[in-house]
């Protein structure tokens, strides 16, 4: 996996993180809307296991 950004955007915080996609390109996943730092780290660790769960589970399916 990439890397894991958190940047601010104006006035809000946004993430960013690249899931590796199992059999193509890696995709780049963004949200922005975040009143804190914290709170964007906080909903990244969620997402980032979300993601790479759901891809696996959607190579799974095709194998």
């Amino acid at each position: 996996m990439g890397n894991v950004n958190v940047k601010k955007r104006g006035s809000v915080y946004q993430y960013e993180f690249e899931v590796p996609k199992v059999t193509s390109k890696r995709r780049r996943i963004t949200k922005s809307g975040f009143k804190t730092k914290r709170e964007a780290r906080k909903t990244i660790m969620f997402q980032v296991q979300k993601k790479i769960k759901d891809e696996l589970q959607n190579f799974l399916k095709k194998v």
